[in-house]
């Protein structure tokens, strides 16, 4: 079963802001399983072209998805290595097959607070 202590999210969220002091992040654990980091503001446009502030993030395909900018690219591709950090095999269930060791999410922005450009340069 997928598991996280407080400790360990504490940890990523202390990294996270030596690595990213410019941005402001919500690093939580949500239900003892996962990481949620949601990216609020900052100094680049993390939704370039878009009207709306607020996107989730396809962990397996950041590289693909966010090619054409990739100063934005390189952030969530950070995010997501620090995130990860001690991400053991995981095991397998008979019901799911692979199950990780905890769960990751990562969103630019929130639903109820966009993504909002600070700071740039």
């Amino acid at each position: 079963m997928p598991y996280i202590t407080a400790q360990q999210v504490a940890a990523r969220r202390d990294k996270l802001k030596k690595e990213f002091p410019e941005y402001k992040l919500s690093v939580v654990r949500y239900h003892h399983s996962t990481i949620k980091v949601a990216i609020l503001s900052g100094p680049t446009d993390m939704c370039p072209g878009e009207d709306k502030k607020y996107q989730q993030v396809n962990s397996y395909y950041i590289a693909e998805h966010f090619r054409d900018t990739p100063e934005v690219r390189d952030v969530l591709l950070k995010i997501h290595e620090v995130i990860n950090e001690g991400q053991g095999k995981g095991h397998t269930d008979a019901d799911y097959g692979h199950v990780p060791s905890f769960y990751t999410e990562i969103t630019i922005g929130k639903w109820d607070a966009p993504y909002q450009v600070i700071g740039a340069p």
